[in-house]
């Protein structure tokens, strides 16, 4: 059985929008202030000039790293994972559990409203959020808009027992017919494999 680890780690990289967004703000209010310009005088100042990069790009960083979390998490899973079998009674799509990307907003929302607050408080917001969101709200890593955007479709599976998961599938599935074989990855969440 999958761990909680997995379940965090789905909650995080669906706030990658929520990085995004502040990003996008920073960018916003930073726009006349931003230059880019690496110059190599000397390994000293290539060094700082790149750490000034960083710093004003930390936030596109941080999203795309949750991006690429979330696709190797998705890509190891399928290539490792014990694959099985399943019964189903019925598919039904399930792409509307936007709970993890509204909260993701908070933050954003609230660097709109006053672009003078610290980016680094609402980056800990927006981590602790997820943490908590994840931790306490069972079906909160159901949705994740970076996976969606790779391909990954969100369908509810009801099993002959009547159990309910959650499948991730780039195939789009119609019927039990499609679905060959799976791998799971967290509690009640499966990747179609077939």
């Amino acid at each position: 059985m999958p761990s909680n680890f997995i379940k965090i780690c789905l909650v995080l990289t669906a706030l990658a929008p929520g990085f995004l967004f502040l990003y996008l703000i920073k960018m916003y209010n930073e726009f006349s202030e931003l230059s880019f310009y690496l110059e190599y005088v000397s390994l000293t100042n290539f060094l700082y000039n790149v750490g000034l990069l960083i710093q004003t790009h930390y936030l596109l960083i941080i999203t795309l790293l949750l991006i690429t979390a979330a696709y190797k998490m998705i890509s190891y899973t399928k290539m490792h994972g014990a694959t099985g079998r399943i019964t189903i009674e019925s598919i039904k799509p399930a792409d509307i559990n936007f709970m993890t990307l509204m909260f993701s907003l908070i933050p954003s929302v609230a660097k709109f409203s006053n672009p003078s607050m610290a980016d680094w408080i609402l980056c800990v917001v927006l981590l602790v959020i997820g943490l908590i969101f994840g931790s306490i709200v069972k079906a909160s890593y159901h949705f994740n808009l970076p996976l969606r955007i790779m391909g990954y479709m969100h369908y509810e599976l009801q099993t002959t027992h009547k159990v309910t998961f959650i499948m991730l599938s780039q195939k789009k599935l119609i019927n039990s017919a499609d679905i060959k074989k799976y791998v799971q990855l967290a509690d009640h969440m499966l990747v179609n494999i077939s």
